[in-house]
């Protein structure tokens, strides 16, 4: 039982991440194939050099028909940051908050398991969370070879870490507020938070147990 409740609260967002991962394929590749279209553009650059309102809507900085800058301006500046905070967060937030409002917090409490070991557990399923929205973004911008772009791997890896880890480092926060106040209704503020700092930078539950949950729980452990 050592990684059991990791891969029951992976198993329980399948969904979710492989939706988010799936997306942000889709839309990488289309950026990555429209770059041909684009990358002798100079009326582009004008337009963003010209409008410094416009730059910072778009995270645009330097050239953009330049392969680093069409990613950044386009993937890295802002949607791939927002695809993996959304998992990590939605994730941090209900992990331990949702499941104790939901009443399935006590039934994981009663396992022969540590809280420590517990929450190690969850902060492990939480650093996994982003990591397939992430790979996906990174793969299909090195397929982007094809499409004219001028992609290093290096700096592509060291990027692909930073994404990851800023969601880590908000989900983990999630997960610790949402242990303070027992509430994950407060997740959409700490997203519109990071919103705005990319913009300017880069025991048992309360109330009783509930018996659906709980028995939601009792079946999915007993699969395993």
């Amino acid at each position: 039982m050592f990684t059991e409740l990791a891969r029951l609260d992976l198993r329980l967002r399948r969904r979710s991440v492989i939706g988010y991962a799936a997306g942000m394929a889709v839309y990488t590749f289309f950026v990555v194939a429209q770059y041909p279209t684009f990358k002798d553009d100079a009326g582009l650059n004008e337009f963003t050099q010209g409008n410094s309102t416009m730059a910072a809507l778009f995270g645009a900085s330097g050239d953009l028909t330049s392969s680093a800058g069409w990613l950044n301006a386009n993937l890295y500046a802002n949607f791939v940051p927002l695809m993996v905070l959304l998992a990590a967060v939605g994730y941090g937030a209900v992990c331990l908050a949702g499941q104790d409002e939901d009443g399935t917090l006590g039934v994981i409490a009663t396992l022969p398991l540590s809280r420590r070991r517990i929450v190690a557990q969850k902060f492990g399923a939480l650093c996994l969370t982003g990591m397939p929205v992430a790979i996906a973004t990174a793969v299909f911008v090195v397929l982007g070879r094809g499409f004219e772009l001028t992609v290093d791997v290096g700096h592509l890896a060291g990027i692909t870490i930073g994404v990851l880890l800023l969601g880590i480092g908000f989900g983990a926060l999630a997960m610790l507020v949402g242990a303070l106040t027992g509430s994950r209704a407060w997740r959409w503020g700490l997203l519109r938070g990071r919103r705005r700092l990319l913009s300017d930078q880069f025991p048992c539950p309360r109330g009783g147990l509930d018996q659906t949950g709980a028995a939601r729980v009792a079946v999915l452990l007993r699969r395993r």
